[in-house]
């Protein structure tokens, strides 16, 4: 799957499907984004030169300080181990596991 260009993203971010969503920058330089819906999901993601650098744990202290909520929900690929580590050191717990099965179509 091809991903979206900076232009189709920021139309898409502007059709207000998220409560909040913010771009991450450091130093002047756009690294990244992060969500939160209405359903209190929150999402991150980084360019990959960024991924793993420490910024994940300053963003999700942030976003969880600025905005509030009962709960919160957080997906998180079961590759990227460091971050399951993570969110479990703020008391993040495991609610769900969602498979994916193509049929080739």
């Amino acid at each position: 799957m091809k991903m979206p260009n900076y232009n189709q993203h920021v139309k898409f971010v502007r059709s207000k499907p998220y409560a909040f969503w913010h771009i991450i920058i450091e130093n002047g330089e756009r690294v990244g984004s992060v969500y939160l819906t209405d359903l209190d999901e929150v999402g991150i993601s980084f360019v990959k030169r960024k991924k793993g650098k420490g910024l994940e744990e300053q963003v999700l202290k942030l976003i969880m300080k600025r905005h509030p909520r009962k709960r919160f929900f957080i997906n998180i690929s079961p590759k990227n181990k460091k971050f399951e580590i993570l969110v479990k050191k703020y008391g993040f717990k495991m609610v769900q596991k969602t498979y994916e099965f193509e049929t080739g179509f």
